[in-house]
């Protein structure tokens, strides 16, 4: 069951996502506000700096930037010292780096079996890591939680009301920007988009993989829908697959329009399969 993303689609809801924080300011369009306050949100960003540098202490990896709190997008990355062009900044450890090769580490546990045999059952998952990469994030999210190896990563990844998503727009607000514009047929195809993969996927390994029929809660349809987006807006790609890279994934990988001097970064995997 591949993903289903249209690439230019996404960057259509990108453009649709900037309109919406433009009427959210004037007040058109009234936004979800998040519950996240400055005290949770920097114990958050204490635990997930600690059990990064934790991790990368072992390799000896450069890293000069922190987890920090953003004005601007939640959670952000900032430079501990002066960065110059082309310098690397940020190394991640493949053992931080969830992709393809992580499920060979993950053979021989209750999930690791049961990602396998619903390979074996329902073949034809596409070859970018989309399906892996979801279930592996629906688990530990929502079945895990605390008690994942992840969780300090993964509390920091935004709910559906913090991700300033126009995929969860109403219908009313959604038909209330741009009339006439091609951008919320983009967000219902999305809609219709993620429900059909949804459908492929999930019954069938309700129905033949008695392990998700024991952690059926985690799979409901809305859980689904965000962790779709949640790896279409922070995946990273190397060698044509998909990859989740905490630390990593907190950094633009944009300019900004408006601040020259700002550079995108670019990431490649060196021959140790470390994220660089």
């Amino acid at each position: 069951v591949g993903a289903g993303k249209d690439r230019s689609l996404v960057n259509l809801l990108h453009e649709l996502r900037e309109e919406i924080e433009s009427k959210i300011g004037a007040g058109v369009v009234r936004g979800s506000s998040s519950e996240l306050t400055d005290a949770d949100g920097e114990e958050r960003v204490r635990l997930f700096n600690a059990w990064f540098e934790d991790r990368l202490r072992e390799w000896g990896l450069p890293l000069r930037v922190r987890a920090d709190r953003s004005s601007v997008a939640r959670f952000g990355v900032r430079a501990t010292e002066p960065i110059g062009a082309e310098e690397v900044y940020l190394a991640v450890p493949p053992s931080l780096v969830i992709g393809p090769d992580f499920w060979s580490a993950r053979a021989g546990t209750d999930f690791g079996d049961a990602v396998l045999e619903a390979k074996r059952q329902l073949p034809g998952w596409g070859h970018d890591g989309f399906v892996e990469l979801l279930l592996f994030l629906l688990h530990e999210r929502f079945v895990q939680v605390e008690a994942s190896d992840w969780w300090p990563y993964l509390q920091l990844l935004p709910e559906a009301r913090e991700m300033g998503s126009p995929y969860f727009l109403e219908e009313g607000s959604l038909k209330a920007l741009l009339p006439g514009s091609s951008l919320p047929d983009a967000v219902r195809q999305l809609r219709v988009s993620i429900r059909r993969a949804y459908d492929r996927l999930v019954p069938p390994l309700l129905e033949r993989v008695p392990f998700f029929q024991q952690i059926r809660g985690a799979l409901t349809f809305e859980r689904y829908a965000w962790a779709s987006l949640i790896l279409n807006t922070r995946s990273i790609w190397w060698r044509g697959e998909r990859h989740l890279v905490p630390m990593l994934d907190l950094v633009n990988c944009l300019a900004h329009r408006s601040i020259e001097s700002m550079r995108p970064h670019r990431t490649e995997a060196d021959n140790r399969g470390v994220a660089v």
